[in-house]
C-alpha cells in the first residue's frame, strides 16, 4: 500500500479496503478520509494541543456523567462532560471549523443533543450497557468518536454493521423484536467493522440507522475518547446538566470567535 501525503483525500466503498485502512498495523499508510454505509472516519484532523487540551479538560471536569445518570452500569474510570473552554482556551470540538464537519456527514439541521463528554474505559470483566448490538432512539441521531489514544483489538472498541435492512432501520434491537430477529441475518451478511484508530483521528456513525456495540476486551489497555452525539431532536430525557449556561455561553462566543454558535443548541434556554 502506497503512503498518502498531505490532505490528500479518497472514499473507499469496499469493506474489504476499508477493513485493511482501518487496521492498526496499517496506522501509518492509511487515506485521510474512509467513508462507507453511514460510517466515516476522518485520519489526523486535530493537532497534539487539541489532543491534550481535550485530556486535560477532562481529566479537570468536576461534572460526572455516570453520577448523573444512574441508568447507565459503566465500568469506565472516567466519564465527565467537557466545558466550554479550559485554561484560555476555547473546546476544540465545539469550533465552527470541526462542527461544519460533522453536519457535513449527519446533515445540516443536525444539532447537538448533549455537552460533549471525555470517557476512559477500562478493560475487564464488566457490564456496559452498549455492549449489546443496538441503534440510538433519536431521529437522526449521529455519534462522533475521538480517540485521545490508540484504538486497537486490546482496547474497549465499537463495532458496527456496515449495512442495515432497510425493514428494521432505527429500531432497536433490544426492544424491537423484530429487529432482534432480523439481526442475526445482518451478521451473517456483512462482517462487522472494528473502528480502531489513532489519536486525533473522527470518527461519525449515524447510530440511529445502523447496529452497534461496545468492545471490552478482559484484558488489555484503556481507551480514552472523546464523544458527541447529534440529532435533529433534543435529548429524549434531557438534564440540566447535559446542557451549558445560556450567560456561559454568550461569554464564550464573545471571547472566543472561533466557537460556533449553534451550541446554543444544548443551552439551558432551548
Amino acid at each position: 500500500m502506497t503512503r498518502l501525503a498531505g490532505n490528500q483525500a479518497r472514499v473507499i466503498p469496499s469493506s474489504a479496503r476499508w477493513s485493511d485502512a482501518n487496521s492498526h498495523e496499517s496506522l501509518c499508510y492509511h487515506p485521510r478520509v474512509v467513508s462507507q454505509d453511514g460510517c466515516k472516519v476522518v485520519r489526523g484532523h486535530f493537532k497534539q494541543a487539541d489532543l491534550e487540551w481535550l485530556r486535560l479538560a477532562g481529566e479537570s471536569s468536576v461534572d460526572d456523567v455516570v453520577s448523573d445518570d444512574r441508568r447507565l452500569k459503566s465500568g469506565a474510570s472516567t466519564w465527565r462532560y467537557l466545558p466550554l473552554e479550559h485554561e484560555g482556551r476555547p473546546n476544540p470540538v465545539l469550533t465552527k471549523e470541526f462542527l461544519e464537519l460533522v453536519r457535513e456527514f449527519a446533515g445540516p439541521n443536525a444539532s447537538l443533543r448533549r455537552r460533549p463528554f471525555y470517557k476512559v474505559s477500562a478493560c475487564g470483566v464488566y457490564k456496559d450497557i452498549a455492549q449489546e448490538w443496538h441503534r440510538d432512539r433519536d431521529l437522526g441521531q449521529t455519534t462522533v468518536i475521538v480517540p485521545l489514544t490508540n484504538v486497537t483489538k486490546d482496547s474497549p472498541h465499537t463495532e458496527v454493521l456496515p449495512k442495515t435492512l432497510s425493514i428494521r432501520r432505527g429500531r432497536d434491537p433490544r426492544q424491537d423484536w423484530l429487529a432482534r430477529l432480523f439481526l442475526p441475518i445482518e451478521k451473517a451478511l456483512h462482517e462487522p467493522l472494528r473502528l480502531f484508530g489513532a489519536p486525533g483521528d473522527v470518527s461519525l456513525l449515524k447510530t440511529n440507522l445502523l447496529a452497534h456495540r461496545v468492545v471490552i476486551p478482559k484484558t488489555g489497555v484503556e481507551r480514552e475518547a472523546v464523544f458527541l452525539s447529534f440529532s435533529f431532536s433534543r435529548s429524549l430525557n434531557p438534564r440540566k446538566s447535559e446542557f451549558f449556561n445560556a450567560s456561559e455561553v454568550r461569554s464564550a462566543l464573545k471571547k472566543y470567535p472561533s466557537l460556533d454558535e449553534r451550541i446554543y443548541d444544548i443551552t439551558t434556554e432551548v
